[in-house]
């Protein structure tokens, strides 16, 4: 059989094609294997979610952590480190306690190690966003002239009313403070303008 070389155009056409084809449905499942099986979520609890055989769910777990070895590697270290302390830390420090880790009860210390690897996943985003907010609010109070306001956080999304005027200054000011972080992968930051809140 003849091997075939595609090149750059070619390889990048075909993937637009597949990505046209992906739909919200596809979207949904996708999202809830990744966040649930990061979460620790079972078998049995992914099945029920995207509503395929639990075989198939099971198969979807074990080729995730296979292309992703280090997301199983957090899990289990997150959850040794919980055993052992009985709490575990976001990367900034704030404790979260987990006191049915060591639980006899099976489903109490299941439920205690999804709480235990959410907890520093969420609990380290949750940090993330307050921490840009405080830095976003400072250099709005610094920045005298510049008529802007914190109106609401949502999640990981942080809402300011402006002038139209400086949407250009408090633009560069948010996405200077929300990437301000150092981790080893930078922190991506999308900002949309409008006249009002479309939620």
């Amino acid at each position: 059989m003849k091997e075939r070389t595609f090149t750059g155009q070619q390889l990048q056409r075909y993937f637009q094609s597949l990505e046209q084809e992906v739909t919200d449905e596809h979207r949904r499942i996708a999202k809830t294997v990744n966040f649930g099986i990061s979460y620790g979520i079972s078998a049995f609890g992914l099945s029920e979610s995207i509503k395929v055989p639990y075989e198939k769910a099971q198969e979807l777990i074990d080729l995730y952590f296979l292309r992703y070895p280090m997301v199983k590697k957090f899990i289990e270290d997150t959850i040794a480190f919980a055993r052992q302390n009985g709490y575990v830390r976001t990367v900034f420090g704030r404790i979260r306690p987990v006191p049915d880790i060591n639980s006899p009860n099976q489903f109490l210390k299941m439920q205690a190690e999804r709480v235990a690897v959410n907890a520093v996943v969420q609990g380290t985003a949750a940090d993330i966003i307050k921490i840009a907010m405080i830095r976003i609010y400072k250099r709005i109070q610094e920045a005298k002239k510049l008529n802007a306001r914190i109106v609401l956080q949502i999640h990981d999304e942080i809402v300011v009313e402006v002038e139209e005027r400086e949407i250009d200054k408090i633009q560069e000011i948010i996405k200077q403070e929300m990437k301000n972080f150092s981790f080893s992968v930078p922190l991506e930051v999308n900002i949309f303008t409008g006249k009002s809140l479309n939620l």
